[in-house]
């Protein structure tokens, strides 16, 4: 008689060599793949598109600026296990990047920027653009968000495409989520289409697009501003009737106060890395419109 414990384990190892499927494989091909994202916005994104079958890893720390970031040792060793790198396209990334590259040459990096329509910081669009560079802020557009959605699945079905069916059902389940939200926030905006908000910060060129407002910035050039550029600002938004002066973290609310000052408006703060996507463009949406009534 064989004992039950060797007729068990030779039971399943002789599943295993009937279906071809080695053991050790099948333990690693339940392993989760490690994602590392650029900034704490694509984390959840990668999280809900991923689902089970990815753990995700923030490179720039929620209280640390991407210009100011340097990757710890630590992190760099950290990346010697991730199977790829969700970059955003911002230009900090250029100060860290050639780092992960130069640690893993092998890594497949998706660059976000490469597969979305965009603008440049002053608004223009199209072929003319062509030698200038693109306005960064993606994450903050809803089509841009989509197509990002879109090259996140592709980029996970070509690294696992076992699990193609699980990560097309979550892109089209977080990309119906955005359009629901998507649509609301143009329901409520709609009645000020061609108003101006105001910013410290131009972060929100392709928010405004995508509702017909326009985004006037008190930074120009990524610069803080002198005294010509704030009296500039403020005869404009005196024009605008701009009641409101957002202000993102990170970024001195002493010229904001200065302006909102001079035109009896509130100082109001804004996040420019949220945590969550399309949660944050319902939030904007609610600041947007209580700042136009």
């Amino acid at each position: 008689m064989i004992p039950r414990r060797n007729f068990l384990t030779n039971s399943v190892i002789a599943l295993f060599m009937a279906t071809g499927l080695p053991m050790a494989a099948a333990a690693e091909e339940a392993a989760p793949l490690s994602v590392t994202v650029s900034l704490l916005p694509m984390k959840a994104m990668v999280e809900e598109i991923g689902g089970a079958h990815v753990t995700a890893t923030v490179m720039v720390p929620s209280n640390v600026h991407p210009r100011t970031f340097e990757p710890s040792p630590m992190q760099m060793a950290a990346l010697e296990s991730s199977d790829i790198y969700v970059a955003m396209g911002v230009p900090h990334e250029r100060n860290w990047m050639p780092q992960v590259q130069a640690a893993r040459p092998d890594m497949p990096v998706l660059n976000f920027i490469e597969h979305v329509p965009t603008r440049t910081i002053t608004g223009e669009t199209g072929a003319d653009t062509a030698n200038q560079a693109p306005d960064p802020h993606i994450w903050m557009g809803p089509d841009q968000l989509r197509e990002m959605a879109t090259a996140l699945r592709d980029a996970l079905i070509d690294l696992r495409p076992e699990e193609a069916d699980d990560f097309t059902a979550n892109a089209e389940a977080w990309i119906a989520r955005l359009d629901a939200v998507h649509a609301e926030a143009k329901a409520r905006l709609a009645p000020y289409a061609g108003r101006t908000f105001l910013v410290y910060h131009p972060a929100f060129g392709y928010l405004g697009d995508a509702y017909g407002l326009h985004q006037m910035a008190i930074e120009e050039q990524g610069m803080e501003p002198g005294p010509r550029r704030i009296a500039a600002v403020i005869e404009a938004a005196r024009g605008q009737g701009i009641g409101t002066v957002f202000v993102q973290g990170g970024y001195s609310e002493d010229e904001a106060k200065t302006i909102a000052a001079e035109i009896g408006a509130d100082v109001v703060p804004l996040p420019t890395l949220p945590e969550e996507l399309i949660g944050n463009l319902t939030y904007l949406t609610t600041l947007l419109e209580a700042s136009f009534k």
